[in-house]
Order: C-alpha cells, then structure tokens, then sequence
C-alpha cells in the first residue's frame, strides 16, 4: 500500500512538471507584434501599397451614383504570433485620420457620423487565429469599436509571403444603419447603406517586440 501510494504521489509530480512545462514552451513560443502605418495626406495615403479604406456610393438627383473612399492616414496593427497562427489582432487609428479627400464632408463625417471628440479611436478585433499553415485564405470573425459599441462582422482574408514579409490583404461589409451611424444624406445626394472595408498590410516576419 505505501509502495502504491508514493508510486502516486511521483506519478502525479511528473503530470504536474509536465504541464508547467508545457505551458512555459507555449509561453515562449508566443510573440508580439506591431506595425505603425502613417501617411501625410489623402493622395499619399492613396499611393501606398499599404491601405486601410472605406469605400461608400452615393445618388445624386436619384439618377447618378458615384463611388468616394475614405483613407486612414494613420493606424496601428498590433498581435500575436503562435508559430505560424496570428492571433488577437488589433487594428487601431484615429477617427480623425478618416479622410474622403473633401473638407466638408471630413467635417461632416466626423461631427455627426463619427462623433469623434466623443468617440476619439476605432478599433477593430479579430481573435484569429490566422493560420498560415492551412490555405492562403480564410473567413474570420471581427468586432468594430465605433461610436461606443462593439459590434461583429466578418472579414475575408487572403495571404502571401514575399521575402520577409506577410502580405495580409482583406474585405468586409457593413451598413450604416447596422453601426447607428446617423445617415449623412443631403437634399441633392442620398448615401448608401453599405460600407465596403478593403486593407492591404505588409507585416515584416522579422520585427518582433
């Protein structure tokens, strides 16, 4: 009986030192990442070969409808990488590095629709992971932090590596009426509900925190 009982007793150490270990390896295997992407202006912000646009339609007189991108000129992707399986990442900016390229409508958009001075960052989640190893594409859940409020969509993500470098393209969808974005119709031209997201990031594989 005692033979059996400090057979036990070193049976359940090893299980123990086994999971602390294992944990430790998981642990160190775990990096964090940032990137800070910034762009003086609207065309620069357009030039780029990394972007984070808003693209919306609008119909003016009912009868000609035109499309108007709103570019960031200014965020921050931030996260995990799990061997080859990117997780928890934040993308993060300033309501006010929003720009359409047209003053009033930047006003107008960040007084009513945004309430930036309110609401002064945006921030969208996704918990991933992101799977390098698997195909070259993947849908995965989001949540956006806009004007207060989470709320979830999905993005479509596509990947590729060049060198050093991940090149992480992706889209989603949203509405308007969806986020309580109040509509910033005017008499003449009427905006449509939907909001089509488009980034394209390059995250240097090498440049970790």
């Amino acid at each position: 009986m005692l033979l059996l009982s400090k057979t036990l007793v070193i049976l359940i150490l090893l299980f123990s030192i086994n999971l602390n270990l294992h944990a430790k390896l998981q642990a160190q295997a775990i990096e964090k990442f940032e990137q800070i992407y910034s762009f003086k202006s609207y065309n620069e912000a357009e030039a780029a070969s990394d972007q984070l646009l808003f693209t919306m339609k609008s119909t003016k007189f009912g009868l000609i409808t035109t499309s108007f991108q709103a570019y960031v000129k200014s965020f921050i992707v931030s996260g995990e990488v799990n061997n080859d399986n990117y997780q928890n990442i934040s993308i993060a900016f300033p309501a006010k590095s929003i720009d359409t390229d047209v003053d009033a409508r930047n006003e107008k958009m960040l007084d009513l629709c945004l309430e930036e001075k309110k609401y002064p960052t945006i921030t969208v989640t996704i918990p991933g992971p992101l799977k390098l190893t698997t195909a070259n594409y993947s849908d995965l859940d989001a949540t956006i932090l806009l004007r207060g409020k989470n709320r979830p969509f999905k993005i479509s993500f596509e990947w590729k590596k060049e060198n050093n470098n991940l090149i992480v393209s992706g889209k989603a969808t949203l509405k308007l009426s969806e986020l309580e974005i109040p509509d910033p119709s005017i008499a003449i031209a009427k905006v449509e509900d939907e909001i089509n997201i488009n980034f394209k990031i390059s995250l240097n594989l090498t440049s970790k925190l």
